[in-house]
């Protein structure tokens, strides 16, 4: 065999290995896990009951409706959403005043909110129904309302661009 035909058949194997990596990427992109973004833009709020820090129970419409809120969800048992959490001490409390911390309803997220400066701004949801109602699976999660509960912008949140939402 010469050497035009060593070449051929080197090409040949490295167009075929070729080949077969971006069908094997190809369906694992296929495959893979859909991470929900939360409701439409458009879409008006689901009307669910949420705690207080008291554990009064009332409907999510009653504390939301009326003035522009962002619906920050978060999870204190996750890395991440700690870190959003504690990036809110940055800002004047007043900045804060159209900001909603929507907690998954756990005995942990009662106890540290109880004591926190933020206590009056955090609303306890059932985890189910804010993956099932919110279209939420992933946590942080913001989501901007508007007077009438309709979504404006939503998006998944980090301490970097926690500011978009504030101001």
């Amino acid at each position: 065999m010469d050497i035009n035909h060593q070449i051929i058949i080197s090409l040949l194997i490295i167009i075929t290995i070729q080949t077969a990596l971006h069908i094997i990427t190809i369906l694992k992109l296929k495959w893979g896990q859909v991470v929900q973004g939360g409701l439409e833009i458009g879409d008006k709020i689901p009307n669910v009951d949420f705690n207080n820090v008291d554990g009064d129970v009332k409907g999510i419409y009653d504390n939301v409706l009326g003035n522009k809120n962002t619906l920050v969800f978060l999870d204190l048992d996750c890395k991440e959403c700690n870190k959003v959490f504690s990036s809110l001490d940055v800002f004047n409390i007043s900045y804060l005043s159209e900001i909603k911390l929507v907690l998954i309803k756990t005995e942990k997220n009662f106890k540290y909110m109880s004591n926190s400066v933020y206590k009056d701004r955090a609303l306890f949801i059932d985890e189910d129904i804010i993956i099932n109602k919110f279209n939420i699976d992933v946590f942080p999660f913001a989501m901007r309302v508007d007077e009438s509960g309709k979504v404006e912008e939503n998006s998944h949140i980090t301490k970097e661009n926690l500011i978009n939402y504030i101001t």
